[in-house]
């Protein structure tokens, strides 16, 4: 069986395109970090206002059940008191 070889040059105007799509990956993945780090600090950021502000109020939950409950990963059953879950 023959193996095909194909034949090429590489000259300045490829070697150019190579380097622009090479510089724009860089951005689209540097685009695409920036979005899940804007993600998690906004995820962050709504997990300590419902805390903090149901906590002013006498909710007894600590703020990794915060998180919990918002994400539904706590349920009524594990908290003692409902109305903080509810709350939350």
């Amino acid at each position: 069986m023959n193996i095909y070889t194909p034949v090429y040059n590489f000259n300045n105007a490829i070697l150019k395109n190579i380097e622009a799509v090479s510089k724009m990956q860089g951005k689209l993945e540097s685009l695409s970090n920036n979005l899940h780090d804007e993600f998690a600090i906004n995820t962050a950021a709504n997990i300590d206002a419902a805390h903090f502000s149901t906590k002013l109020e006498g909710n007894k939950l600590t703020i990794k059940h915060a998180a919990m409950a918002l994400t539904g990963q706590l349920k009524e059953k594990n908290v003692k008191n409902r109305r903080d879950l509810k709350e939350i």
